[in-house]
């Protein structure tokens, strides 16, 4: 299945902190930082707009952003050039198309980024190269949504913010299933700015990729399961969390 995204976000870019306001996985990025070589380089696969990047940079590393959003990168590049200048890189394009460095400490992919690629061999392709990138003990850290539903869901918010005004958010998802048995999701997301009625709305869908075949999928090329969360905070795997985080290693 093709994933046909609309990347121009406008407005999505501007508010992002906003709409997807999570920060818990700061602390998660910043733990596996913390047992890594220090000064090494981080880059998280589909960075929006280069909200974690701090994380790394506040320590002394070096980051890449890559994200498929030349509007994403414009903001990331904003809020981050002036004060990291050239211990910062952010890249817009396709992740398969681009060139990693040598002696990457940490990968990351958070949130729903790594379900976007509904491929399994493109998946298996770009482990591949995460694999050849790392340094000795580098690290891949994933996130994995836990929403199950087969009937769908909706989650809506309302922001208040000096910048933009009243901004408000909904995410609505819905299963389908496909004859090979995957199971896919389609996904929409829908942005308003209430002060001129600006209305932004995305379409995309995700993969339900299973535990046992993302492991299985990360150690066909070499990498190594080193912990499974439940949380940000490091509990167990459980049917009733809202996330599933894996961390591997390159041994």
């Amino acid at each position: 299945m093709n994933n046909k995204i609309n990347y121009n976000m406008p407005l999505l870019s501007k508010v992002y902190d906003y709409v997807f306001s999570i920060t818990d996985d700061f602390k998660w990025i910043e733990r596996n930082l913390d047992q890594i070589e220090a000064g090494s380089i981080m880059i998280d696969l589909g960075c929006a707009n280069g909200r974690a990047l701090p994380v790394a940079l506040d320590k002394g590393w070096n980051a890449w952003g890559i994200d498929s959003s030349d509007d994403m990168i414009r903001e990331a590049k904003k809020k981050l050039e002036p004060k990291y200048k050239d211990k910062v890189t952010l890249i817009c394009g396709d992740y398969s198309q681009i060139d990693f460095p040598e002696n990457v400490g940490l990968f990351t992919s958070l949130q729903n980024t790594w379900p976007l690629l509904n491929d399994q061999k493109m998946r298996s392709q770009l482990l591949g190269k995460i694999y050849k990138s790392l340094m000795k003990n580098g690290r891949f850290i994933v996130v994995l949504s836990n929403q199950t539903s087969s009937e769908g869901s909706s989650y809506d918010s309302e922001t208040d913010t000096d910048e933009f005004g009243l901004i408000k958010s909904l995410v609505t998802w819905h299963v389908q299933r496909e004859e090979s048995g995957n199971k896919f999701r389609d996904v929409e997301v829908r942005i308003e700015k209430c002060s001129d009625n600006l209305v932004e709305e995305h379409f995309f869908t995700t993969i339900e990729i299973k535990d046992e075949d993302l492991i299985s999928d990360a150690e066909k090329i070499g990498l190594k399961l080193l912990n499974t969360y439940g949380d940000y905070e490091g509990a167990p795997l459980d049917a009733e969390k809202k996330w599933r985080l894996f961390e591997f290693f390159k041994k």
